[in-house]
């Protein structure tokens, strides 16, 4: 996992691979996690921030985040290209 330093405080591109990332599901669409809610520890994430979950190279969710709480769990939310299959097997 990794994140992309936008300059000048500039919104950042959060990357994860899917099978090293926790998270919940929040809301689901013709059985694809929707909106989710996840943390990834020694990642500061802000509002605005762009998450794309790769499986390898495939992308499996891109969406903005759109919340952190005060313990860094962000939820961000991809209504319409998420691949990533719920429930998660």
């Amino acid at each position: 996992m990794h994140g992309i330093q936008g300059k000048n405080g500039h919104p950042r591109t959060i990357c994860a691979q899917r099978a090293e990332l926790t998270f919940e599901m929040i809301e689901q669409n013709f059985g694809y996690a929707t909106v989710i809610r996840f943390s990834i520890p020694g990642e500061a994430m802000r509002m605005g921030d762009t998450l794309v979950v790769l499986a390898g190279e495939e992308i499996r969710f891109h969406g903005m985040i759109n919340s952190v709480d005060p313990h860094g769990r962000a939820v961000a939310s991809d209504r319409r290209g998420s691949s990533i299959p719920f429930p998660i097997l």
